[in-house]
């Protein structure tokens, strides 16, 4: 099955300022999930179902990639910091949805 790539607004602006560097790496990262979006682990999100994450290191921070989803379409969601343990994955979720 072939997966098509969406990205939310919201990641879109969060990636806007990333270095170069940062931009190849995230790029391989989503190349990879459209090969296979099942290879990364799932999320357990209220609501929501096929939530996946890619772990990734942006600016010396650990950083995670989240994903859903929808048919043969990857929806690209957000970046969210894997300090905060996903304290801010919800609100996120919601405004990457409100496009």
């Amino acid at each position: 099955m072939s997966y098509s790539l969406k990205p939310s607004k919201v990641f879109l602006s969060q990636i806007k300022d990333l270095p170069s560097n940062d931009k190849l790496l995230i790029a391989e990262k989503i190349k990879l999930a459209q090969l296979n979006p099942f290879r990364n682990k799932s999320l357990k999100v209220s609501g929501l179902t096929k939530v996946f994450e890619i772990k990734v290191t942006i600016n010396q921070l650990y950083s995670r990639i989240v994903y859903t989803i929808h048919g043969n379409e990857i929806r690209i969601e957000c970046i969210i910091n894997r300090k905060n343990d996903f304290k801010d994955l919800l609100k996120l979720l919601q405004k990457a949805r409100q496009e």
